[in-house]
């Protein structure tokens, strides 16, 4: 077989319609890689993660192993995991058809042997795709202690790791530290990416500003999960330092902390700050251009293990980034890198709320110029997919 037309099956336990940033990078690859003239397979779940009614499904074979709705228990949400896990195997044994490349994506822990099975009884290389590193991620966010099961999830990642072709990582220091784990498995750093045609400058902010009673001069928007890793409450306590300027601090999505950060928000009189719905992916040119700059936030003690591909968007649409994380984070450096963000030291409601007052609409405008930039440079859609086109078709049996 050429290098053209190869079949390639990918692992992911999101896609659109889910309305969550892995469904929309996977989707972007199945779609590219489809016209470039592969022939993609994707084994997902039904929808679940925020699913966006209307939504466009990339191109592609898609078979989907069903799953109920993501809820706001830790538990349930394991235990879509382990369906996907188990159906995906099946799926990947006995429905896929014979791929000529396997590309797992995390999360889920466990992907990438799943992935490596697959691989083995169809004689296909596999990449597997780190989105995630684990078990560092669960341990550090507080989600993981159990000794036993950390040492089960990184025997399984380290063996993935050794069974893979190749391993993909989104940051150079992820890459580094799976490189150690994985023995003499290659590892190439290939970022996320932006749609720079689908997040761009230009959006009429009227529509969102009108339906959401936004009308200061200075916005600070935060657009994502809204859950305990992503520690909403440091933007809250600087926010409710920030009454006396005529600027307001919105909050945009869903998750397990959404109604508590809005009871906070009512029951505080943080008068200045608005908690909004989960919008549809559309809508986010127009949340980008209600907003002055954007607050990205990274949990504690994550540092390297992952990159919100929330910055690069917020880049891609010139505004600038606030970056809540450890200065020795990849975040911290995208940030210092593209001229186009701010690293709040330390982390505290006293240093963000600082860090707010200091900046006006004139510099975050000139910041946000650069940020897009930057992106265009090192992190389009078109480059990370050719990265993967090229890796696809270079890979053999």
């Amino acid at each position: 077989m050429t290098s053209r037309g190869r079949h390639v099956l990918i692992f992911s336990v999101v896609f659109p319609p889910d309305n969550v940033s892995t469904a929309h990078l996977v989707g972007f690859l199945a779609d590219d890689l489809t016209a470039a003239g592969h022939r993609v397979t994707v084994i997902t779940t039904t929808p679940h993660s925020r699913p966006e009614r209307g939504a466009a499904i990339p191109a592609g074979r898609i078979i989907r192993i069903p799953v109920p709705r993501k809820g706001r228990s830790s538990l349930r949400n394991a235990l879509i995991w382990v369906i996907y896990l188990i159906g995906a195997l099946g799926a990947g044994l006995l429905r896929s058809g014979r791929p000529d490349v396997v590309l797992a994506v995390t999360p889920p822990p466990g992907i990438g042997l799943i992935g490596s099975w697959v691989a083995r009884r169809w004689r296909a290389p596999l990449v597997y795709n780190v989105k995630e590193l684990y078990p560092e991620v669960a341990v550090n966010l507080g989600v993981l202690d159990a000794q036993p099961l950390v040492a089960a999830i990184r025997w399984t990642e380290n063996r993935a790791f050794r069974k893979a072709a190749v391993v993909t990582a989104v940051t150079p220091a992820v890459a580094e530290r799976i490189q150690s784990r994985a023995g003499t498995t290659p590892v190439e750093m290939i970022p996320d990416c932006v749609d720079l045609d689908l997040i761009a400058p230009g959006a009429d902010p009227a529509p969102f500003r009108a339906e959401f009673g936004i009308d200061a001069a200075v916005v600070i928007g935060y657009a994502g999960n809204l859950g305990a890793p992503q520690n909403l409450d440091l933007l809250l306590d600087a926010a409710a330092r920030l009454i006396d300027l005529p600027l307001q601090v919105i909050v945009v999505g869903d998750g397990t902390e959404r109604e508590r950060l809005a009871d906070r928000v009512r029951n505080e009189e943080i008068t200045n700050t608005r908690v909004v719905p989960n919008q549809p992916v559309t809508r986010m040119p127009e949340i980008y251009a209600a907003c002055n700059a954007m607050y990205v936030p990274l949990a504690p003690g994550l540092g390297d293990d992952v990159m919100p591909s929330k910055a690069y968007q917020a880049l891609a649409a010139e505004r600038p980034i606030i970056v809540a994380a450890p200065t020795g984070s990849a975040l911290a450096t995208l940030a210092r890198e593209s001229g186009a963000g701010l690293v709040v030291e330390p982390l505290t409601a006293e240093a963000l709320a600082a860090t707010i007052r200091s900046i006006t609409a004139e510099s975050l405008a000139e910041m946000g110029r650069r940020g897009r930039e930057f992106v265009q440079t090192h992190y389009s859609r078109p480059a990370v997919s050719a990265a993967y086109r090229r890796l696809v078709e270079s890979l053999r049996a």
